[in-house]
């Protein structure tokens, strides 16, 4: 069984006493792969060398609406230049964030357009934060998408596939994700016994449109929750899923590993 965590900050210091420790770990349950997620400039700096250091990780560039009001032209210069790393393969993690509002709700939407923009320049996929925003998401994620859908092979114009990161939602929000053309990202909170609508949702989505994840050190599942998160839990994702979906967990591995090559490119 090969499995891919698809969001881990795995460059963050929560992992700087035993990060070696933890990929091994990692492989060892069946996670071969990880995408560690920049969300500000030094992050994304982070991920990128991680990423140049471990040929299992690739890594995204981006900044996340917390760190938006910090958002500038040499912000976006610095992206531009970080995209020419071939370690990076999507924008993010980008979005609106309106439960916390660390920054402004305009300084979230400039960011956001703005490298959606970059994605679309570039022809990337990006990663989606979305919380308490979902409106807003929408109308936003339809105005960068009237140049065209978002794309297998992105393009100049084009932003490549859109993965909704950590989703939380119920069917109906899932069934407008997808309508768009979206991935959407499930983790740690499908083993969660209080969310019986996540777990219907994780149920309906296609399997050839869901990711999985850990978004550690954040959002352990059941049952490390309140311990630290990490990519081996993605196997616990794997198997939540499979049992809403009534699939194998070899079944759910495969397809969404193949999923993960399809949205970021094999690695």
């Amino acid at each position: 069984m090969e499995l891919i965590d698809t969001h881990a900050h795995i460059q963050s210091d929560a992992f700087d006493g035993d990060r070696a420790e933890t990929l091994e770990r990692a492989r060892e349950a069946g996670v071969t792969r990880v995408v560690a997620i920049g969300a500000d400039l030094a992050s994304s700096r982070a991920a990128l060398a991680l990423a140049d250091a471990e040929p299992g990780i690739i890594a995204t560039v981006g900044v996340h609406p917390h760190d938006a009001r910090n958002f500038t032209q040499d912000s976006w210069d610095e992206l531009v230049e970080m995209v020419g790393d071939d370690r990076a393969r999507a924008i993010g993690e980008i979005g609106l964030d309106y439960h916390y509002d660390f920054s402004p709700r305009e300084a979230q939407q400039f960011a956001f357009q703005s490298q959606l923009s970059l994605a679309a320049t570039f022809g990337l996929p990006v990663v989606v934060h979305e919380r308490e925003a979902f409106d807003d998401m929408v109308a936003t994620l339809k105005v960068a998408f009237r140049e065209g859908p978002p794309s297998e092979d992105g393009g100049v114009g084009h932003i490549g596939h859109v993965v909704m990161h950590c989703f939380l939602g119920d069917t109906e929000q899932a069934r407008v994700w997808l309508d768009l053309g979206c991935h959407i990202g499930i983790g740690g909170a499908v083993t969660f016994k209080k969310m019986e609508a996540l777990r219907e949702a994780a149920a309906f989505i296609p399997l050839d449109r869901l990711l999985l994840e850990t978004d550690c050190p954040y959002m352990a599942p059941h049952p490390h929750r309140g311990q630290r998160n990490e990519p081996a839990h993605t196997a616990l994702a794997a198997q939540a899923v499979a049992e809403v979906k009534g699939l194998k967990v070899d079944d759910v591995a495969r397809a969404t590993t193949d999923n993960a090559f399809r949205v970021f490119g094999a690695w």
